[in-house]
């Protein structure tokens, strides 16, 4: 088959510099003049050619790339993207389509659409075709991360658990010091079962400079539990109406955030509002105001201070809580690149309601290793922590019986994340987290043991 083009070639098909000509070239040969010309430098002639070639056959995927690839030159990134998205579905095999894919997603970026460059560029790493083109293709979504004033975060988690509602180990209620012994009902008790949670995040990059930005953000949360058979024939033997949807949480939080960078750091101020959802059921408002500050003492340590104050307001709109948190961090990279950290935390809590008034301090330990371990193939990035946290409720009462000295409540706990970035897929990597803990308490209505294995999904820029 050959194909005619009318003034599509000009100067180097042409009979003389001022002259047009109609040339009869074969498919193969119009293919090669447009690849020719979009790699030299011409992209009027590429278009022509390939808008020729396109009124023959719709779907001639060699003529869509050359479109994909000029369109944006010529000022029409739409009409390039939209040619590179043909191209993709057109195409049949993967080094095919990671070439649609990434030629799509420039298209996308001189458009202006960061957000839908990104997902293209995902779209190329599902199909990319050797570790080069793969680990290429993420330095260049990274890169467009930081373009772009759009940036969304899903995570997903699916854990099962021992105690998916926090519940005591033992169905009796000692209070140490207090000659009675009561009894909790079966939902107080520890259930076993399934704890799912979906987190969306967004932000926008409201204003930018080179030491500063301003940041808008939601963020909508959702804890869903599947009690286990036992769990569910537990509760209903001993007749209570509770079900998984009681133990389930969700809340809906927007932000506004300021940071800037200094000589040896940075500082942040923020403001966020938010609604918290128990259960089926509307539990309060909050406000909450943040700051913080890092330090860089030196090449390898930084000290990082976080404060917040928070007012929570319950249903009827009235002041049920303010919340205050002081939390110092200190971190310090080692020669190997392993990064070690010590956190103290300090958090008081005032209520209208006398037992949630409580003061808790709080100490950590992390240990994040620099280089992925594990065997060729199914590394991951490990990172250690664990710690212990004091919380005091001096004047708590259970009933009529006001527990001597208050409450006092001991947790210790700690966590393995394993992140295995190298079983990626479009950008997303699975996140393995083990976690256990131990509360110890003079109220037995809150001595529990807890431990779980969470299974997540993170994006690797």
């Amino acid at each position: 088959m050959r194909l005619k083009l009318a003034a599509a070639i000009v100067l180097a098909l042409a009979v003389s510099a001022r002259a047009e000509t109609t040339v009869d070239l074969s498919i193969p040969e119009a293919r090669a003049i447009a690849t020719e010309a979009a790699l030299g430098g011409d992209p009027e002639t590429a278009r022509r050619i390939a808008a020729g070639l396109l009124q023959a056959n719709p779907d001639d995927r060699a003529a869509l790339l050359v479109l994909a690839a000029v369109e944006p030159q010529l000022g029409r990134p739409t009409q390039g993207r939209l040619a590179g998205a043909r191209a993709f579905a057109v195409s049949t095999t993967e080094a095919e389509k990671y070439e649609s894919a990434r030629l799509t997603a420039l298209a996308a970026a001189n458009e202006g659409r960061f957000t839908l460059a990104q997902w293209w560029l995902r779209r190329a790493l599902t199909v990319a075709p050797t570790p080069e083109d793969a680990a290429q293709t993420t330095a260049d979504a990274r890169g467009l991360r930081n373009l772009n004033p759009w940036s969304t975060n899903v995570e997903l988690s699916f854990v099962p658990s021992g105690n998916v509602n926090g519940g005591a180990d033992s169905r009796f209620n000692v209070i140490d010091g207090v000659p009675f012994v009561g009894v909790l009902s079966a939902d107080a008790q520890a259930l076993s079962g399934w704890s799912g949670t979906f987190s969306l995040s967004t932000r926008y990059r409201i204003a930018a400079s080179d030491a500063s930005q301003t940041l808008l953000s939601v963020r909508a949360y959702g804890r869903a539990v599947m009690l286990s058979s036992q769990a569910k024939d537990f509760l209903t033997a001993s007749g209570s109406t509770a079900t998984a949807a009681d133990f389930s949480s969700a809340s809906l939080d927007f932000g506004l955030r300021h940071d800037h960078a200094l000589q040896n750091g940075f500082y942040g101020i923020g403001f966020n509002l938010g609604k918290v959802w128990s259960g089926a059921e509307f539990d309060y408002t909050y406000t909450r105001l943040t700051a913080d500050r890092r330090l860089a003492i030196s090449d390898v340590t930084a000290l990082t201070i976080n404060a917040s104050l928070e007012q929570r307001m319950d249903a009827d709109d009235r002041q049920d809580q303010w919340r205050y948190n002081l939390q110092g961090s200190i971190s310090r990279t080692l020669a190997n690149g392993d990064q070690v950290s010590a956190t103290l935390g300090y958090g008081a809590v005032n209520s209208n309601f006398v037992n949630e008034t409580a003061r808790n301090t709080t100490a950590q330990l992390g240990y994040a290793f620099g280089r992925p371990l594990g065997p060729a193939g199914f590394q991951a990035q490990v990172q250690l922590a664990a710690g212990v946290q004091l919380q005091d409720f001096a004047d708590y009462r259970v009933a009529f019986i006001t527990v001597p000295g208050g409450r006092q409540d001991t947790r210790v706990f700690g966590s393995v994340d394993l992140f295995f970035s190298n079983l990626s897929y479009a950008g997303f990597a699975p996140v393995v987290t083990l976690s256990i803990g131990r509360t110890s308490s003079n109220v037995s209505r809150f001595e529990h043991d807890d431990g779980s294995i969470g299974f997540a999904f993170r994006s690797t820029f």
